[in-house]
Parts: C-alpha cells; structure tokens; sequence
C-alpha cells in the first residue's frame, strides 16, 4: 500500500470513529448528560434564591452536626415539595423543678405565659429516600425562636431534608435542622442549606441529586 493510500484510509477511520462518537452521544438518554456538579457561578447565582443558614444563635452554643449524624440517625430522609405556611401553635413549657414552678408562678402574677411557640409549614411528600415511611403531606415544625437560624422555606421549594417525628404535644409534626436540609435545584442537582468549608456539607455544594442520595445510603443501615 502507498504512503497516499495509506494517508487516506487513515482519514477515512478517522471520521468512521468521529461519526460513531456522535451517533452514540446522540442515543444516550439526555439525564446521562448530567454533569457531577454545578459551575461556581451557577452556585453563587442560585445562593440569591436559596440562602445559606449559617449564623448560630446568641442564645445558644452548638456544635454542628457530621453528615454521618444528622441522615445516620434521623427517623426519615424524604424529598418533597413546600406546600403552605400553616397557623403557629404553642406548648405550655414543663416544670421540672421546685425552681421552674417558683419562676413560673412569678411571671404568671406578672402576667407573662410560660410558652414556647412553633412555626409550622406543609410538606408534600413526593419520594422517600430512606428510613420510615411517612404520610403523603408532613407538617414540618420549628421553634420561633430558631426562626432565623434555620430555612425559612418559600412556597413550591424543591428540598431533600431529615426528619425527626415529634411526639407528646408534637405528635402528628415533623422536626428538621439546617443540616439535614439540601434545596433541589435546576431539577438535578442540591445546594446545603448549612455550609462551610471544614464542614462535610461543603462537599456536596452543586453536587447531583443522585450523588447526595448515594452519600445518604451509605450511612444509612435500613
């Protein structure tokens, strides 16, 4: 064979092998396109819209919780929709003491209530992704005094969150913290409700829907 012959039959499997790249590009389902995780500027462009929750409350010291923690232990990981804000309730706080019932008795003769009062909104269940099975609509619950240091979520919000279900004068109710809760965004892929950088969630900024769920698995044992 010629050295043109040569050059041309090179050519020609040149473009046989480019034509099959792109026929079979073409024929892969276009999820298969996803990449593994969101441009910087993408990230920083949906942060306007999906707030990060990072400030601790002057009241109260907290540690933060590992990603292992938090979805390793929770009664139920879902995803699900933010259907409504719902009217807030209050609970009579519990006198443990002789000391509680003193103050208690105090501030009732200064007219003050000794109560704690509690957001509520209605999640619509769309799929759960592990733990126990819970109802179609959850009622999520959050002490007012947290009201600024966890989500505040908008109507029709996309999210992945843990939940713990609430008992005694909770029962029916569903509690959640900043880091148990990832918004779902551009269909595909989450933004950490709590991030910073020595935290795990950082890890996950941008990343697939798919990928967080995969993390979840494997820490969970049910």
């Amino acid at each position: 064979m010629t050295t043109l012959l040569k050059n041309k039959f090179a050519v020609l499997i040149l473009f046989i092998v480019l034509g099959c790249l792109l026929l079979v590009s073409l024929l892969i389902p276009k999820d298969k396109h996803i990449e593994n995780y969101l441009s910087a500027e993408k990230v920083e462009e949906l942060r306007h819209e999906y707030p990060i929750y990072n400030k601790d409350p002057d009241f109260l010291s907290t540690r933060p919780l590992a990603f292992e923690e938090i979805m390793g232990g929770v009664d139920s990981i879902v995803i699900g929709y933010i259907d409504e804000m719902l009217p807030s309730y209050q609970i009579s706080l519990p006198l443990v003491g002789e000391s509680d019932k003193a103050i208690y008795e105090k501030n009732k003769a200064l007219g003050f209530d000794q109560k704690d009062e509690f957001i509520q909104r209605k999640l619509k269940v769309e799929k759960l992704v592990a733990g126990a099975p819970v109802n179609d609509e959850v009622i999520l619950s959050l002490n007012a005094m947290f009201k600024d240091i966890e989500p505040q979520f908008k109507t029709g919000m996309k999210i992945l969150i843990a939940l713990e279900k609430g008992n005694y004068m909770h029962e029916g109710k569903h509690f959640f913290s900043r880091y148990g809760t990832y918004y779902i965004v551009e269909e595909n892929y989450v933004l950490p409700a709590y991030e910073k950088v020595d935290y795990d969630s950082k890890k996950l900024t941008g990343a697939s829907l798919d990928q967080l769920i995969t993390t979840i698995q494997s820490v969970r044992e049910d």
